[in-house]
């Protein structure tokens, strides 16, 4: 397991939307360019209401692949360890 997400992770979409009307609902999220490590890995997902009822699972859902190419850290022999590889924003300063 990499992470979990809800669509009602923050507090303003949870007051929105965590008792929601019927009716049909898309909900997106974009995960960042360089999260993932290579490697391959299964995107699992589950529709719910949470401990009343369960609409939809898949485990297995999505199966991809990250290959490392131009992937940060690559000008290093050794492999980058972990299972994410983010591109972190770094400020380097020099001190006098």
């Amino acid at each position: 397991l990499v992470f979990t997400s809800f669509d009602t992770d923050s507090g303003a979409e949870y007051n929105q939307f965590s008792s929601r009307q019927a009716g049909r609902y898309i909900s997106r999220c974009q995960i960042p360019a360089d999260f993932f490590n290579e490697g391959q890995y299964v995107l699992g997902i589950n529709a719910s209401s949470y401990r009343v009822k369960r609409y939809f699972q898949d485990e297995h859902a999505l199966t991809f692949s990250i290959d490392s190419m131009g992937a940060p850290g690559k000008q290093w022999a050794e492999s980058r360890l972990g299972t994410i590889r983010p591109r972190l924003n770094w400020v380097i300063e020099e001190q006098a």
